[in-house]
């Protein structure tokens, strides 16, 4: 999987982010409204 970084930087991406309590879901489009690739990172927003 390329990074970041490097898909903003090579090509007309935007980003978004639908933050909730439990995950994060990172989405990058492609500039037709495609997604290139999409990963869910989990993270622990309260203290269990």
């Amino acid at each position: 999987m390329p990074s970041l970084r490097q898909l903003l930087d090579t090509h007309p991406t935007i980003l978004l982010i639908d933050s909730s309590s439990t995950c994060v879901q990172v989405a990058v489009w492609h500039r037709h409204r495609e997604p290139v690739w999409s990963t869910k990172i989990g993270a622990t927003l309260q203290s269990q």
